[in-house]
């Protein structure tokens, strides 16, 4: 094993190096989410700065399964004290090349003035670091060295192996928590997510893993699936497909086979299980769709479909498919209601009935900062079309440092 993994290390260094958002090897070309004619990003250059990209309205965007909320982190209430100084924070994150990172500096910022004794993980961790994938890798790699692969090598494993769709993938994967109003308040900021989710860490782990195994180098791809079991409790195959926006509330107890696939914005609880029957062979894992919730301790077997924004409740033992929008609880699981069924347009209606009004916080953050609600309504638009160019930028290896 040493041998196959020197080996492993040794040809991965003859990749360019560098976690900045520098060109690199990686395995597939991807279309910026939000663009509704990408050949206008595509032709851009890489190094081209963010500000010289236009994002088209927020009302243009395709409402589909790529659309992402904004992050708004709760510490700006804290942090801020009138309308003036939310009005200034906002325009700094508008400003800002790379609008989740600096709102998650300013919250390790905050951290360290709470509590000075955090200051040296909090610095070493995130505030040392020039941009957020350069924190997350540091962060990870951190916990998940070991003695064949020490934390620094560890590091340029996973800034040489992730490719522009991971590090966006990674993006969502952060602000997953906070996007839904149902989701678990567990970690209540980005910080607390990047440094303390190990559910999170899990996925990063695996998005690296997983491109190890598309890439053929199937031996490492195994190892740092063990390192995954080992460190978190999570037993996830490298070859599974798992989309972005993903939520682990925590990561331990899950299991996901070979053959599963998750699409986006689906929430996993601790200790569910999504594999095979035993029964049959090849394409044999779940396939679960966009939006599903996940409870604790959950399991779907075989190769069945899980519609899209469904809820499989705890405990629940899923052996057929599950239509969209649909509740299922028991062993076996059985269809027990169905999610907005009151909306005409069950697409549209079940986004407003999830997001509400209070995706970014709820009205009583502007309230309390004496906003009213046409200027907030046009602080949020300039938000979404913000993290619109941020995202495509990032899929263009926009430099973000």
């Amino acid at each position: 094993m040493r041998c196959l993994l020197a080996l492993a290390l040794a040809s991965s260094a003859t990749m360019s190096p560098g976690f900045a958002f520098s060109p690199r090897f990686f395995a597939s070309t991807s279309v910026p989410l939000y663009s509704s004619s990408p050949s206008s990003l595509l032709s851009s250059s890489p190094s081209s700065p963010l500000s010289e990209f236009v994002p088209q309205s927020p009302l243009n965007f395709n409402p589909g399964k790529n659309l992402k909320r904004p992050y708004i982190s709760p510490s700006l209430n804290a942090i801020s004290d009138n309308k003036d100084q939310i009005k200034h924070l906002f325009n700094e994150i508008l400003s800002a090349s790379d609008p989740l990172w600096y709102q998650i500096k300013l919250e390790a910022r905050s951290a360290v003035a709470l509590e000075p004794k955090a200051g040296p993980l909090i610095y070493s961790s995130v505030l040392f670091h020039d941009n957020l994938m350069a924190a997350v890798t540091e962060i990870v790699s951190q916990i998940c060295g070991t003695q064949l692969i020490p934390a620094t090598e560890f590091a340029n494993l996973v800034s040489q192996t992730l490719t522009y769709e991971d590090h966006l993938s990674i993006v969502y994967d952060i602000m997953a928590p906070f996007r839904r109003p149902f989701r678990s308040p567990t970690h209540r900021t980005a910080l607390q997510a990047i440094l303390y989710n190990h559910g999170f860490h899990a996925l990063v782990v695996y998005r690296v893993a997983h491109r190890l195994w598309l890439s053929g180098r199937k031996s490492l791809a195994h190892y740092l699936q063990s390192v995954v079991s080992s460190k978190f409790s999570a037993d996830i195959h490298p070859a599974a497909t798992i989309g972005s926006g993903i939520y682990f509330t925590i990561g331990e107890g899950v299991v996901i086979g070979e053959t599963a696939v998750v699409g986006d914005d689906v929430t996993i609880s601790m200790g569910v299980t999504l594999g095979g029957t035993g029964k049959v062979h090849g394409d044999r894992h779940p396939k679960v769709e966009r939006g599903v919730i996940l409870q604790d301790g959950c399991t779907v077997l075989g190769a069945i479909t899980v519609g899209e924004w469904s809820v499989i409740t705890s405990k629940s033992i899923v052996l057929k498919d599950v239509p969209p929008l649909t509740r299922m609880s028991g062993v076996p699981a059985k269809a027990r209601s169905k999610r907005g069924e009151a909306c005409e347009d069950s697409q549209f209606g079940l986004e407003q009935l999830l997001d509400q009004k209070d995706w970014w916080g709820g009205n009583e953050f502007f309230e309390a900062n004496d906003i009213s609600s046409d200027e907030a309504k046009i602080i949020l638009s300039d938000l979404e079309a913000k993290y619109a160019g941020y995202t495509a930028g990032i899929l263009n290896g926009w430099n973000f440092s």
